[in-house]
């Protein structure tokens, strides 16, 4: 980044002037901000449909009170929506991306990092929030998913991650609220080099291809209480070919069950 911004006041480093007022179309491109406990780096409060593009946000250290990297947020219900974050970074804040109401839905990160924070990502009543091919490390909780009452964050997607080093949780369901208010997850080809993968039991989640370094089971789950599992072989097949192949390498002394009902 060419430009380093050092913000030495009180609160936000950069937020639109006219809260409650909605404003489209703003781009963020390649600058780093440092700022202190408290702080917020960039607020994109009634923004929509804004590109943050090579933004980094540098905090002075993981925990409480220790600022914000990115914030969202409205006071009009769905006044920022369709934001996105590509190849940004969260550094040493309480919150890397602070997603929150009224309504931020939509709002997108690829290809960026949240390192050494108390969240990587926090998501509070927003719907459709996709998180991919990012890296979340050496904080306490990666991602964290809260709704307040039904319905208000539905259909998370968090996909092809690398979460390490992650004290508390990778991935947390339910950190204020309960965990069943998060509806529709879908939580596909992440890895999960060290740490606890998921905490909390969403309502309808879909887990699917999650690798993990560690011994926590990884859950493939079908979303909807009256859709099955369907394997399906939809081509004529040879005689002898196999349509499901279970392997359960038990090398060791112990009895585990290799497949439960």
């Amino acid at each position: 980044q060419a430009t380093v911004l050092n913000f030495t006041g009180v609160g936000t480093c950069l937020a639109q002037s006219t809260p409650g007022v909605r404003v489209f179309n703003c781009r963020f491109i390649g600058f780093q901000i440092t700022i202190g406990a408290g702080d917020i780096g960039i607020h994109l409060n009634d923004v929509s449909l804004a590109r943050l593009e090579d933004v980094v946000v540098i905090g002075p250290g993981i925990g409480v009170g220790n600022g914000t990297g990115f914030r969202i947020s409205s006071v009009i219900n769905g006044g920022a929506v369709y934001n996105a974050f590509y190849h940004c970074r969260a550094l040493s804040v309480e919150n890397g991306f602070d997603i929150q109401p009224l309504g931020s839905n939509d709002t997108h990160i690829f290809d960026s990092r949240a390192t050494a924070c108390t969240r990587g990502v926090y998501v509070l009543d927003s719907n459709h929030v996709v998180i991919d091919a990012c890296a979340i490390e050496s904080g306490t909780r990666g991602v964290v998913v809260d709704a307040s009452i039904s319905a208000v964050s539905d259909a998370l997607t968090v996909a092809n991650t690398r979460f390490e080093g992650n004290t508390a949780a990778n991935i947390q369901f339910g950190e204020t609220f309960a965990a069943a208010n998060v509806r529709y997850p879908n939580i596909h080809n992440n890895h999960h080099v060290t740490g606890t993968p998921i905490v909390g039991a969403p309502t309808f989640p879909s887990f699917i291809g999650d690798t993990s370094g560690t011994a926590e089971s990884i859950r493939i789950a079908t979303p909807f209480l009256n859709v099955p599992f369907y394997f399906e072989r939809t081509v004529a097949a040879p005689a002898g070919e196999v349509a499901f192949h279970i392997v359960d390498s038990n090398v060791g002394s112990g009895t585990p069950v290799t497949v439960q009902i």
